[in-house]
């Protein structure tokens, strides 16, 4: 995987690199400065940018990361936090979680087996949002995934 050519997608300021051979799909709600999601989609891969204004949110960025866990919580079969860490997105303070789900009956949980969900979080106060890059693979495919996902993650950028 290493041989992997990689593009960068950037949209309203927020950018990050992903391989050239997946698929992206813009969601089909308009997507703004102010509210989007883009899902980048490769072989029993899936991951997803996410952003919204503040404006949407009193919260901080801990109560963010709270509410965010919280509806996955409910949302999701089995849930467990596996692990938080705190760290840094351009200057900006984030989270990087990783959580594991019984699966779904969609794109990665065909197979109905634990799915491991890792997320990186932060608020950028120039740009007022919320930002979220996540990725969700089945754990015995993190080996081989692994040169991907850390470029994922150490890619992440906010350019204000």
């Amino acid at each position: 995987m290493n041989e992997e050519k990689f593009d960068t997608l950037c949209m309203y300021g927020i950018s990050v690199e992903y391989p050239r051979s997946w698929v992206l799909m813009i969601s089909k709600k308009q997507i703004s400065f102010s509210e989007g999601r883009v899902n980048l989609i490769g072989d029993d891969i899936l991951t997803g940018l996410l952003w919204e204004a503040r404006k949407h949110h009193t919260l901080d960025l801990q109560g963010y990361k709270r509410k965010v866990t919280e509806n996955l919580e409910k949302k999701e079969k089995q849930f467990r936090l596996l692990k938080t860490v705190t760290t840094e997105v351009h200057d900006h303070p984030a989270y990087l979680e990783t959580m594991e789900t019984a699966g779904r009956a969609g794109f990665i949980g065909l197979q109905k087996k634990p799915v491991h969900h890792t997320h990186c979080i932060f608020f950028c106060p120039v740009s007022e949002r919320f930002i979220t890059l996540y990725i969700s693979l089945l754990p015995k495919l993190k080996p081989e995934y692994e040169y991907i996902v850390n470029r994922l993650f150490s890619t992440l950028t906010c350019i204000h």
